[in-house]
């Protein structure tokens, strides 16, 4: 069973998040492709292992960006 219809778009949440923190671009935008791949990937259009691949080196500038906050 998927996420209900609210926690779908939490996605959006946490891209004003990202603003509001003062995220560099680079990463907000890493955010804004995934989330491009991931509404493919939800609804079937854009499944393999190119669009993976990619889909994980955008979630890596984001991670690097988050674990460097970390103290």
């Amino acid at each position: 069973m998927g996420a209900s219809h609210s926690q779908s778009h939490m996605h959006k949440f946490n891209a004003r998040l990202l603003k509001q923190v003062g995220a560099p671009q680079p990463v907000q935008s890493a955010w804004d492709d995934l989330e491009i791949l991931r509404a493919g990937n939800v609804y079937g259009s854009r499944t393999n292992g190119i669009v993976s691949a990619q889909a994980r080196s955008l979630l890596k500038i984001v991670e690097d960006w988050a674990s460097a906050l970390r103290p």
